[in-house]
């Protein structure tokens, strides 16, 4: 038997053994201390044990947690975060695996008035390894779209974060992630959100009819800070859903129906949309595939 074929057949015995394994067990013990083994792998979870320490800036780090995953008496991983907890341990099916893999996904938070929010995902099996991590602004789910759908990863594309307003004033545009060969990458087989046109013209008539939103966002666009134009948040959520969803024309639509004749700076969100778009890292891996930016004429 070749090297190889003989490797791929323990593989695909070990994993039918731990298939079929109870699932992983958790003893909290006294304190701020939780264990968990599965496998031949111990997991820990520390609370609040190390201590506050100056960073580069001269600020002080709040106190952190810890994980440490070892094997036997080996250390294989410790992470520190002001906040760590244990998503799931077990086997699971990410967009982009061909089957069910054992794996130990660590949610993470580094602090600060709205950033990081953090995940990191370990392969348990043949050998343990990280396989994708990620950490921005916004929230870092892990879901799925059906209870037995593969699983995928969900951020907030940073950016329409402060694009045009504040932060409170963003458009949280959700973007789902699969596994690729070099980490997390596009979902591209994931259904992307949008709404169906009914509800889509009814929001925009709302947003039209709302002169509390259109008079606050002419009163910010004539301050120094937001010059060069503020676009409410509600506008931009649902054309970027619609975009992302591949639905340009009916953000168009959407943008038409939503947009008071009256408001001014509708031709520039067109242009500055698609200035945006045609260099955001997650929208290119989608151009490249077929999907169409809105507002063709304003290029």
């Amino acid at each position: 038997m070749k090297l190889f074929d003989a490797l791929s057949f323990f593989f695909l015995l070990t994993a039918a053994l731990h298939a079929s394994a109870p699932p992983p067990t958790g003893t909290v013990v006294p304190g701020p201390k939780s264990t968990y083994q599965w496998m031949n792998y111990q997991i820990t979870l520390e609370k609040g044990v190390v201590p506050k320490r100056p960073n580069v800036n001269g600020m002080n780090i709040e106190i952190t947690d810890r994980l440490t995953v070892t094997q036997g008496t080996k250390i294989l991983k410790e992470l520190e975060k002001q906040t760590l907890s244990i998503d799931s341990l077990g086997y699971r099916q990410f967009q982009g695996d061909t089957e069910p893999r054992p794996y130990l996904v660590v949610g993470s938070y580094s602090g600060g008035a709205h950033c990081c929010s953090g995940i990191t995902t370990f392969q348990l099996m043949p050998t343990f390894k990280e396989v994708f991590a990620y950490e921005g602004d916004g929230n870092v789910n892990t879901k799925s779209f059906a209870p037995d759908a593969k699983a995928y990863v969900e951020i907030t594309d940073p950016a329409f974060l402060y694009w045009h307003g504040g932060y409170a004033t963003s458009a949280f545009v959700t973007i789902p992630l699969e596994k690729g060969p070099q980490g997390l990458q596009v979902c591209q087989d994931c259904p992307w959100k949008y709404m169906d046109e009914r509800t889509i013209r009814g929001l925009a008539q709302k947003i039209s009819e709302d002169t509390e939103l259109w008079k606050n966002a002419a009163e910010q666009s004539s301050r120094s800070t937001w010059s060069d134009g503020f676009y409410p948040g509600e506008v931009v959520q649902v054309v970027a859903d619609l975009t992302y969803g591949n639905k340009a024309a009916l953000a168009e639509e959407f943008l038409d129906l939503a947009w008071p004749k009256d408001a001014p700076l509708k031709d520039k969100f067109k242009k500055d949309f698609r200035e945006l778009m045609v260099k955001n890292p997650y929208w290119i891996p989608l151009a490249k595939k077929g999907y169409k930016l809105p507002f063709e004429t304003q290029k």
